[in-house]
């Protein structure tokens, strides 16, 4: 059973598995891809990519992006 004083250790571990997982799965769409950017494909394989494609949003949406950081407020003009 794993202790408290372990748990951050392994949700780091899953965390990097997950992150190694969706990369390998983006990689394996993008390279599908380009493969097929210019062949007619087969209704059942494009349900695999679509699926493929899914299961890659899936993995990401797992963890929720970082928030964009907020841009410099402008500067103010003086009054005259």
């Amino acid at each position: 059973m794993t202790q408290v004083n372990e748990l951050a250790a392994k949700l780091e571990q899953v965390n990097v598995q997950l992150g190694k997982a969706k990369e390998e799965i983006i990689n394996q769409v993008n390279a599908l891809q380009d493969a097929l950017a210019n062949v007619e494909l087969p209704a059942d394989a494009e349900v695999a990519l679509n699926n493929l494609v899914g299961a890659a949003q899936a993995l990401d949406d797992l963890n929720p992006d970082a928030p964009a950081p907020e841009p410099a407020p402008a500067p103010e003009e003086p009054v005259v």
